[in-house]
């Protein structure tokens, strides 16, 4: 399910939980993690938090997104 607010769009799961990542990003696929969840929701809130590694093949001085239009 998705939801539209004025300025965002949300994306909901099937329980109802709004859906929100995170992100651990390392130097090569040989860095040992210790990640306590992949995965952990917040009943109070109503939110589910997934967390995904990621390789770092480039990093780039600026983002070409982060320039003004």
């Amino acid at each position: 399910m998705v939801k539209e607010k004025p300025n965002s769009t949300r994306m909901y799961d099937q329980d109802g939980y709004r859906r929100r990542a995170a992100c651990i990003c390392v130097r090569n696929e040989a860095e040992n993690e210790n990640i306590p969840c992949l995965s952990c929701k917040n009943d109070d809130r109503k939110h589910r938090t997934e967390v995904f590694v990621m390789v770092v093949t480039q990093e780039l001085d600026e983002w070409e997104d982060s320039r003004s239009k």
